[in-house]
């Protein structure tokens, strides 16, 4: 990578930022079974989840939901043991609308499968049938978006959301990524939130049904700030750009109900 931006100077630092995208797809393109359960790879599945997945057949567009938690310690393996352990929804500290949308409170008590309602940002973590399956979008490199939009296109394709009671995924909680640290942290280059912006309007063109159109804000050391649309904001406007901090601006409403 050192090389290719020695040889090639207009390459911009994300073109080499972590392809996790392109290698979801290479993975999913690898999986020879009917049903594939997408799936981060330091989370470790419930005991009970191995005779769920593959066990019942998926009717058509529908995608079963598996909750998931993130602890300290010894990571739980059944139900009881995640009762007795401090383990909490993950991110729901640190990005609420990522699972918000399982409704956690309603999983603790759930007898039967229930169904869900898309949200904007929502990034569950499923079981579904490959063929339903869209493409992950390559575009997305590194941290943002990237399983959010993955997760959207399928909303845009008509999938039903259904939560699976009594089973679920752990991991034990870390530092941010580098790759968040990069993109959002507090020496990231301001320009790379800015990307992620502008392949997420690229992304909604495709849409049938966009969520919003992206707005970004501009924060300068003097505590200045003005936003902008995001289909607006060229690189030939960013003057100042090394004084400033770049960063999305939350939708005001939500939006995209199933």
């Amino acid at each position: 990578a050192g090389l290719c931006r020695k040889n090639h100077p207009q390459r911009i630092e994300y073109d080499f930022m972590f392809p996790v995208n392109a290698l979801r797809n290479v993975g999913l393109d690898a999986a020879e079974t009917q049903q594939v359960f997408l799936l981060d790879a330091d989370f470790i599945p419930s005991a009970s989840l191995a005779a769920l997945a593959g066990g019942v057949p998926l009717a058509s567009r529908r995608v079963v939901v598996i909750p998931a938690f993130e602890c300290t310690g010894e990571e739980p393996r059944d139900l009881n043991e995640l009762k007795k352990v401090a383990a909490k929804p993950f991110h729901v500290e640190r990005f609420a609308p990522g699972h918000s949308a399982t409704d956690y409170e309603r999983w603790w008590t759930a007898a039967r499968p229930y169904r869900v309602r898309y949200e904007h940002k929502y990034e569950p973590y499923i079981l579904a049938n490959k063929r339903d399956l869209p493409r992950y979008d390559e575009r997305f490199r590194g941290y943002g978006m990237n399983k959010i939009s993955f997760v959207r296109k399928l909303h845009d394709l008509g999938a039903e959301f259904v939560v699976a009671p009594a089973h679920f995924v752990v991991a034990r909680e870390h530092a941010p990524s580098s790759s968040f640290t990069a993109t959002y942290g507090s020496r990231a280059d301001p320009l790379q939130a800015w990307r992620i912006s502008m392949h997420w309007a690229d992304f909604e063109k495709g849409l049938d049904r966009p969520v919003c159109r992206p707005v970004l804000h501009l924060r300068t050391r003097r505590g200045g700030r003005s936003s902008v649309h995001g289909r607006r904001f060229g690189v030939q406007t960013t003057h100042g750009l090394d004084q400033a901090r770049l960063c999305p601006l939350e939708a005001a409403a939500d939006h995209g109900i199933a």
